[in-house]
């Protein structure tokens, strides 16, 4: 399979401080499409709109879930799984992957050592 048609999403904390956490999640997507694949950063698609368009944590938690059905796996933004795990978004994220049977990495070069077969 090319790896060009495996789509990742990329998730991880947005809340705090959201210009570096925007930055950290970039970081990921870009170094998933120099290596191939197709990646997904709901951190840039929907950067600042709760400040811009006064949409709140629930809007983008519903649509951001959609995304995440239609995607093949989920990579973290940071490898600090501490950082992670105090991010009550990603670990919805998370869960709701798990719940439908859907690939979580724990680490981005995870995602090169998987057989994609």
């Amino acid at each position: 399979m090319s790896r060009r048609k495996i789509v990742l999403y990329v998730y991880g904390p947005y809340s705090g401080d959201v210009d570096r956490n925007i930055e950290m999640a970039r970081e990921t997507a870009g170094w998933l499409w120099q290596q191939g694949f197709t990646a997904y950063c709901p951190h840039l698609n929907t950067a600042h709109f709760d400040r811009d368009f006064g949409l709140d944590y629930e809007d983008f938690m519903a649509g951001d879930c959609e995304f995440i059905r239609r995607c093949d796996a989920l990579v973290p933004s940071t490898n600090d799984r501490e950082k992670m795990i105090r991010s009550r978004g990603s670990m919805r994220e998370e869960e709701l992957a798990k719940l439908d049977g859907i690939l979580v990495f724990r680490t981005k070069e995870e995602v090169l050592k998987y057989d994609w077969r």
